[in-house]
């Protein structure tokens, strides 16, 4: 029967290990490092951008508050002015109502005197076109 023997053989231990070791060199001077040295470049390369994007990305935020908070300042800036020019509006549209209301009154009241004085004036001649009507009446009926 053969000899089943569970002692590792120290020679061939050792030319495996010295494999082992020639094949992780070989592994990481020409696979390893240059993957983790691309890797370290790209991740450079977005991750940076990533968080230059971010950065920017708040930014936009902030001026997009400040911009808004600016926006409603201008529009209750303009509806205090229209507000205000609305009533200085119509405080100068009652102060004109009120000015036309006295001038035509004014002028209402001299065209009644002048009426009225026309008026006086017409019947203040009443008699004379009587008389005169009287006169030539008087004469037609006597010639």
């Amino acid at each position: 029967m053969a000899d089943f023997n569970l002692v590792p053989n120290p020679v061939i231990t050792a030319v495996q290990a010295g494999l082992f070791f020639v094949n992780m060199y070989v592994v990481k001077r020409f696979i390893l490092d240059p993957y983790l040295k691309l890797r370290e470049l790209r991740f450079g390369a977005t991750g940076g951008s990533i968080e230059k994007a971010h950065t920017l990305n708040q930014e936009s935020e902030k001026l997009q508050n400040n911009i808004s908070e600016e926006v409603k300042k201008l529009q209750e800036e303009i509806t205090a002015e229209r507000d205000k020019a609305l009533t200085e509006a119509s405080t100068q549209k009652e102060s004109l109502l009120a000015g036309a209301r006295k001038e035509a009154e004014a002028t209402l009241l001299s065209m009644r005197e002048q009426i009225s004085n026309e008026v006086d004036s017409q019947r203040s001649q009443i008699p004379d076109h009587v008389q005169k009507i009287y006169s030539a009446l008087k004469q037609k009926i006597s010639s």
